[in-house]
């Protein structure tokens, strides 16, 4: 039974990755890929329905569900209604297994979509950087934007770092740096490789959880990270003409546009009309209003408080910095706060189960 469960949660949640990518492809039949998504959350019901929750569980699923119905009525979009599923499906499981499963998904996912490119069969949608000395060309690779190369390997580089053994670190980070230095080369994408290139700092030399100030500010990133935005916004965001908002591609001209426009953030925006402004915090405030950022926010900070994991601690603190530049609202991009609301079913801190090397990633 149990291998059939396992079975049944890779299915899931491959389909889930699968889902996302094929989104992007303009291949699909928008109605077949929905059915199978449908599918697969019927699998995930099943072993759910199986599952013992307390009281006190089941009142914290309803919340979390109302909040992720609302949220589905205003998008239209599945995403929440998945992450809500997967999290209780893994719950009382081994971490360990949905990461493996996480990682395999979207390699499979991503090498996919190289494949299909260079085989003609999806386009490179380039773009032109034009600096004072040069033409740069950036490419795809078949993704849908050529931040797509960065927004989809991050993922994938961290959730392998949670699955190697600490020994391995040192070979993992570099075999990480060369393709993502080669994917740099090929896509251009700044903010992307600088969330690389800190990841490789953060974990190669030090890990930087174990500095107690930046450990304990990791479950409050989700505000710190609006801040930081909205502080860039302010100084860099009024004109187009500074080295800031040139660096960021007018991100801060934009975000200045959508914080300071008279009445754009509602306390609920129930005519939501998605903007695209390549950043997590500001998406939730201004696609969704006031009352669900804060919805999101605790989701995000009871969850992490209750983490030990050094490891599932510098993920987050790895995808809340690049949601600042990027928007990371897709579970296959931000696949944290699935574990967050794991951890938020959790009564006791150290219950959940996260594989090997506990005690040697932090876990007491």
């Amino acid at each position: 039974m149990k291998k059939n469960r396992n079975v049944i949660g890779f299915v899931v949640v491959f389909i889930a990755i699968l889902y996302k990518y094929l989104s992007f492809y303009e291949l699909q039949s928008e109605t077949i890929t929905k059915a199978i998504l449908f599918v697969a959350i019927l699998l995930n019901v099943v072993i759910i329905i199986k599952r013992k929750f307390t009281y006190r569980q089941l009142f914290i699923i309803l919340l979390i569900f109302m909040l992720i119905l609302f949220m589905t009525y205003l998008t239209k979009s599945l995403d929440f209604i998945i992450v809500l599923l997967i999290a209780l499906m893994y719950y009382k499981k081994n971490l360990r297994e949905f990461f493996r499963t996480f990682f395999i998904s979207s390699i499979f996912c991503y090498l996919l979509t190289l494949f299909l490119y260079f085989i003609g069969v999806l386009e490179n949608h380039s773009i032109r950087r034009i600096t004072e000395e040069e033409i740069i060309v950036r490419n795809s690779l078949g993704f849908s934007h050529v931040n797509g190369v960065f927004k989809n390997l991050i993922p994938i580089i961290l959730s392998g770092y949670f699955l190697v053994k600490k020994e391995n670190i040192k070979r993992y980070n570099l075999f990480v740096f060369v393709i993502s230095t080669i994917l740099f080369i090929v896509s251009n994408s700044r903010t992307g490789y600088i969330c690389v290139i800190l990841y490789l700092l953060f974990t190669t030399f030090k890990d930087i959880m174990d500095i107690k100030i930046i450990r304990n500010s990791v479950k409050y990133m989700f505000i710190i990270c609006t801040i930081i935005t909205i502080l860039i916004a302010n100084f860099a965001g009024k004109s187009s003409d500074n080295p800031i908002n040139e660096v960021l591609s007018d991100r801060p001209v934009i975000w200045n546009y959508y914080i300071n426009q008279m009445g754009i953030i509602k306390i609920l925006n129930f005519n939501v009309i998605s903007q695209h402004m390549d950043n997590t915090y500001l998406t939730y405030l201004v696609n969704y209003g006031i009352v669900i950022f804060i919805c999101i926010f605790s989701i995000k900070y009871y969850g992490t408080k209750k983490i030990e994991d050094n490891r599932i601690l510098l993920i987050t603190l790895i995808l809340s910095i690049y949601g600042i530049f990027e928007n990371g609202i897709g579970y296959n991009i931000d696949f944290t706060l699935i574990i967050q609301i794991v951890y938020l079913l959790e009564s006791k801190k150290n219950k959940i189960e996260v594989g090997v090397d506990q005690k040697l990633y932090g876990q007491t």
